[in-house]
C-alpha cells in the first residue's frame, strides 16, 4: 500500500503542524515528551517516557484499522499505550481542553494501573 505524503514535512521540520500543536499540550502539563519516538518497526509522534505513554497525531491519511493494528503491536511488544487524537479534534480541542483533559485521563489511568507514578 502506498503512503502518502501528507506527513513529508515532519521529518524535516521537527513534525507536522498538529504533531508540534499535540506536543506542545503535553509539555505544558509538564511532562518530557520525545517527538517521533523510534519503536521498531514503528515509530510514534509524542512519546512519555515516565508514562510510558504515545500520543498520535492523526492526520488525513490515517486508516483506522491499519492504526488499530499498529496499536495492538505495540502494545504487545513494547507494553505501550496508544492515544489518538484526529487533526480535527487537536484544532478545536486545543482552544477549548478538551486535548488536555484527555492526555491528562490518561496519564492517570496508567498511573492507577501501575500503582504508583514513575516520575
Amino acid at each position: 500500500m502506498a503512503r502518502s505524503n501528507i506527513g513529508s514535512e515532519s521529518k524535516k521540520t521537527g513534525g507536522t503542524k498538529i504533531q508540534k500543536m499535540l506536543q506542545e499540550k503535553i509539555k505544558s502539563l509538564g511532562f518530557g515528551v520525545e517527538h517521533e519516538y523510534p519503536f521498531p518497526p514503528y515509530q510514534v509522534d509524542c512519546y512519555v517516557p515516565e508514562a510510558h505513554i504515545a500520543f498520535e497525531a492523526d492526520g488525513l491519511g490515517h486508516m483506522a484499522k491499519s492504526d488499530a493494528q499498529r496499536d495492538n503491536t505495540l502494545g504487545l511488544q513494547y507494553g505501550l499505550i496508544v492515544v489518538r487524537f484526529t487533526q480535527k479534534q487537536i484544532e478545536a480541542g486545543i482552544e477549548d481542553d478538551q486535548i488536555i483533559s484527555r492526555i491528562e485521563d490518561a496519564m492517570e489511568d496508567k498511573k492507577d494501573r501501575m500503582g504508583v507514578w514513575l516520575g
